[in-house]
């Protein structure tokens, strides 16, 4: 049972990392183009939004 519990806690994180790999490529290609400033304008209004909210 502890076994069973392990393995799927490793598949779990597999995800995981699997899924930051996914983004972090993502983010990477954002960049390389010319849409960073519109990426960054984007986390500024997110930014102002969680400011104002509290």
């Amino acid at each position: 049972m502890v076994h069973k519990g392990s393995k799927l806690n490793y598949l779990s994180a597999i995800h995981r990392n699997s899924f930051n790999l996914f983004i972090n490529e993502k983010i990477e290609n954002l960049f390389k183009k010319n849409t960073n400033i519109i990426v960054l304008k984007y986390f500024l209004m997110i930014i102002c939004v969680f400011v104002y909210n509290n």
